[in-house]
């Protein structure tokens, strides 16, 4: 069963704490968020109940080595495998690096969206709900056939970029982005929010709200700046920006010139954004960008 359509709410005043990351991103998706929560150790958490042994496995994934240890019905399961099997060949006629191996999954009983876990990506089953806001954002990276490391990598931003891109141009961001990346840099310029690349490229997995907040702006950033980098100098040299997290190794300028080059890009383009009260439902996790935008206009 494909759950993207349904947004988290507020109840009782006590917005649903959830890791999305990666989102990523994180993220990203109908997701919540709680100030008061280490948010590093509760991903860990959830990648490490998602674990969790005696899986049974699922037949029939052209593309996913699917195992499934959660009360999920054997129709929510194969909705899930559907689901994700669309997403994969989405992402492919964009990414054009079909894997030779199957990719992990393993659904098991838990909360939040869709994440990977090294090569395997985690499906949660909460409660008659399986978020999958966040699974092509995950597959573009998994199907490279890198370990996707959430902590301590230094290239991190850029490789959630370039998924982020990957993600756009295959016309599955829309569920957890709201807006396009490009909408999105526009917006955090004009509200005086925009992090520089040198920055954002240095965020890291978040562990509280306002470790949160930077590492969803860099995402986004990061992901506006990835799609004008393939325009101009094509996916293997995004590739090899990805690996090495080092742009002088996959183009011939330093990332200051390449910044300064994709927002002058982007100002031509006119991009106009849709506000955060327009683009963000009540609840999402991106509510706390909005919050910095409303802290940063006044």
């Amino acid at each position: 069963m494909d759950e993207r359509d349904g947004d988290e709410t507020l109840a009782g005043g006590v917005i649903r704490t959830v890791i999305a990351i990666v989102t990523l991103v994180i993220f990203l998706g109908a997701v919540g968020y709680s100030y008061g929560q280490d948010l590093t150790q509760f991903g860990l958490g959830l990648l490490n109940q998602a674990r969790s042994v005696g899986a049974a496995p699922v037949a029939g994934s052209r593309y996913f080595d699917v195992k499934n240890n959660s009360d999920a019905s054997q129709a929510q399961v194969d909705g899930v495998v559907h689901t994700l099997e669309a997403d994969y060949e989405g992402l492919n006629v964009v990414l054009k690096r079909t894997r030779q191996d199957k990719i992990p999954v393993l659904i098991a009983n838990g909360s939040g969206p869709a994440v990977a876990d090294g090569q395997t990506l985690a499906v949660n089953y909460d409660n008659g709900i399986l978020d999958l806001d966040t699974a092509p954002l995950f597959l573009a990276l998994l199907m490279d056939g890198d370990d996707v490391k959430m902590v301590n990598s230094s290239n991190l931003l850029p490789a959630l970029g370039f998924a982020g891109y990957v993600t756009e141009e295959a016309g599955l961001a829309e569920s957890f982005f709201r807006q396009p990346a490009d909408a999105w840099v526009t917006l955090l310029r004009q509200s005086k929010a925009y992090l520089p690349l040198a920055e954002a490229w240095k965020a890291k997995f978040p562990q509280d709200a306002d470790t949160l907040d930077i590492f969803l702006r860099s995402v986004l950033e990061s992901s506006s700046f990835m799609h004008w980098f393939v325009d101009n100098y094509g996916m293997d040299a995004a590739h090899s920006l990805v690996q090495s997290g080092d742009i002088a190794k996959a183009a011939p300028l330093t990332l200051d010139e390449a910044e300064t080059k994709w927002l002058a890009a982007l100002v031509e383009k006119q991009v106009e954004p849709k506000s955060c009260q327009m683009a963000v439902p009540r609840g999402n996790f991106l509510g706390i960008i909005c919050e910095k935008i409303n802290e940063s206009s006044r």
